[in-house]
């Protein structure tokens, strides 16, 4: 398998169009073209139609799609595992924070960090969506969640309630009363 050209089929697969890869990659439309044919010659297959609607998976592209996101994923792992390893405690750290606790919570708590280590730059991305790690998107995701999955470590920071409030007028008129 071509693992340099792998970037380029995913990015087509998940933007369906050979402009929208290459923005995602950084790259140019002409670049990602290059790749994508090589690839399909070095593997005798096509892997995509081209249509006036953009680039979609053939059947051999879409055989191939669960293996290069797996192969994505071993990679991106081998590379969170490994960088850093040789590095002193400074560079940037991407942190994705949920808005309810960027605000609320965790700025007393990066604010020691960052008295610890002053040469980490704390960059956040404040946001509800989860950032995908596999994919470098961010290096540490904080969220709310009851169970985390096999692939991420977690560690519970604080221990939150939630509760539902309403008037008794409303909840004499529409809970006791339903």
């Amino acid at each position: 398998m071509d693992w340099t050209a792998m970037p380029y089929f995913l990015a087509i697969a998940r933007q369906g169009t050979l402009r929208g890869a290459a923005q995602d990659l950084g790259a140019t439309h002409a670049t990602v073209d290059r790749h994508l044919k090589s690839l399909e010659q070095d593997y005798g297959v096509r892997l995509f139609d081209r249509t006036r609607g953009g680039m979609a998976l053939t059947v051999a592209g879409e055989k191939l799609l669960p293996l290069a996101e797996n192969a994505e994923i071993a990679m991106n792992g081998a590379r969170a595992r490994l960088m850093g390893m040789d590095a002193q405690e400074a560079g940037r750290i991407r942190v994705s924070v949920p808005p309810a606790m960027a605000y609320s919570i965790l700025p007393e708590i990066f604010a020691d960090f960052c008295k610890v280590h002053p040469d980490i730059d704390l960059s956040f991305s404040v946001t509800n969506r989860f950032e995908d790690l596999n994919r470098l998107e961010a290096d540490v995701s904080i969220r709310l969640a009851n169970d985390v999955t096999e692939d991420v470590v977690g560690r519970k920071v604080i221990r939150t309630y939630v509760g539902i409030y309403c008037t008794k007028a409303y909840y004499e008129a529409r809970v006791l009363n339903a």
